[in-house]
């Protein structure tokens, strides 16, 4: 997560390639330096002291770095969750990280000084939005050996995102990794609890989903397809610049999509252009519900940094701070600015 928000801070988002020979090892050091990260965490915290940070290093890299005291040093600070001693966070051990890799890097202590290639959009408008349709009907029960897996679309910590064919319909299968934790299935429960309740033309349809490993396969996600990928992708992966009624446009979709979800009694919390989907007809589509609550308020750290509002902000820098569903308006309003803009958030700060 943090090495994406640095990605995303020089504009290389559009760099990261799914099919790239790389990405399962580079999934597989992330998964691991979770783990590890983890398990310096002894007193279940969320944030690491000196020695968690040697232990982290030792656990992860067979070696402590000579320079590792006084960057610790410098970025550890009084957290509110172990307000006893300075600790570090895991954005803050991120930062550790990159220093002893690349000490004259671009990010320094403080601030960041990129390097940006101006982007050179193609001439391209984004065509008008035919029927946003909700005709799909509900698969139940999702069989594993129903779903024939095609390209694969992404992958994260958790499991695989397929384009394929289910009784010969095309869908969209997320299959989970195995041996899923009891709190991953917890959290998928959850999140299949809000998406049944979802039927809007403007939120991702779930098709169907199975919550428990058998036999037959581990648990299984089938949703619509939204063929043109995310809003994201159609500026910094296409080039294309969209118009302003098209930013408009999709500004009004996603706007009818979060309302949507807030009357059900939800609050999102990760609203942003890679996180709306949009389809061969051009709809746009809220999507991606896994950080999604139910509760009023909340007080722990959600969402993307350059998307994310001041009050959820502040608690990566140590700080209490309780929230509600306006902190998706603010978000929203960032993403706003993007369609209009074609660019990523402070990309140039």
């Amino acid at each position: 997560v943090a090495l994406a928000f640095l990605m995303a801070q020089d504009g290389t988002y559009s760099e990261m390639i799914p099919t790239s020979q790389s990405r399962e090892t580079i999934s597989r050091m992330f998964t691991m330096m979770t783990g590890d990260y983890i398990q310096q965490d002894k007193n279940r915290m969320g944030v690491l002291t000196k020695e968690g940070v040697a232990g982290f290093f030792n656990s992860s890299f067979s070696v402590i770095p000579t320079d590792l005291d006084a960057l610790y040093d410098e970025m550890a600070k009084v957290h509110h969750l172990n307000p006893s001693q300075k600790t570090v966070d895991v954005a803050a051990l991120m930062k550790i990280l990159y220093h002893v890799i690349l000490p004259g890097g671009m990010f320094d202590k403080d601030k960041y000084h990129p390097q940006h290639n101006k982007l050179e959009f193609a001439s391209l408008t984004v065509p008008k939005a035919t029927t946003a349709s909700i005709d799909n009907k509900r698969i139940s029960p999702v069989i594993n050996s129903k779903f024939v897996k095609g390209k694969m679309l992404g992958q994260g910590g958790q499991g695989a995102v397929y384009l394929g064919s289910y009784d010969g319909n095309k869908v969209a299968g997320k299959e989970m990794l195995e041996g899923p934790t009891p709190q991953v299935l917890e959290d998928l429960k959850n999140e299949v609890e809000l998406l049944m309740q979802l039927n809007h033309p403007n939120c991702h349809f779930l098709l169907g989903a199975k919550v428990h490993s058998d036999s037959e396969g581990f648990p299984l996600l089938l949703t619509e397809v939204c063929d043109e990928g995310s809003v994201f992708d159609l500026y910094a992966k296409k080039k294309l610049f969209f118009p302003e009624q098209t930013a408009w446009r999709f500004g009004y979709e996603c706007a009818l999509g979060l309302e949507h979800l807030h009357s059900l009694g939800y609050m999102h919390r990760d609203i942003k252009s890679l996180n709306v989907f949009v389809t061969s007809n051009f709809v746009a589509k809220v999507a991606d519900f896994g950080m999604a609550t139910n509760s009023p308020t909340a007080s722990d750290v959600a969402g993307t940094p350059q998307w994310m509002a001041p009050e959820v902000a502040i608690v990566m820098f140590g700080q209490q701070s309780v929230y509600d569903k306006r902190c998706d308006i603010y978000s929203y309003a960032i993403m706003l600015w993007e369609f209009y803009n074609c660019s990523c958030p402070y990309a140039e700060t």
